[in-house]
């Protein structure tokens, strides 16, 4: 979870910037996004990976936001770099769940 201004996380345009920051910072590769803007607010941007995918969904009237992230290529997402990207597009980092685990045959 994540904190912010109104303006911010009712921006389909910023909420997209935000996961292209994610995506280049782990090195995963976008292949297609697609976005939905709610009224009378609210947005749900959702990419497609070729590592799997990564979506933002917000709450513009409770000034919060999520980021879900399921990849092969996790490790390399950690709270400091979450930390980092949240801030540089002014939001801040209230809650960070990691889970872990791959698939068996």
């Amino acid at each position: 979870m994540f904190s912010g201004e109104f303006e911010i996380l009712n921006s389909q345009r910023q909420c997209e910037q935000l996961l292209d920051a994610i995506v280049v910072t782990i090195g995963l590769t976008k292949l297609q996004s697609i976005h939905h803007h709610f009224k009378p607010q609210g947005v749900s941007v959702v990419q497609l990976l070729a590592e799997s995918h990564i979506a933002i969904h917000t709450w513009p009237e409770k000034k919060q936001g999520y980021i879900t992230i399921t990849s092969c290529k996790f490790d390399a997402l950690n709270e400091k770099t979450i930390t980092e990207i949240l801030s540089q597009n002014n939001l801040q980092l209230t809650e960070l769940l990691q889970v872990s685990g791959s698939a068996t045959s």
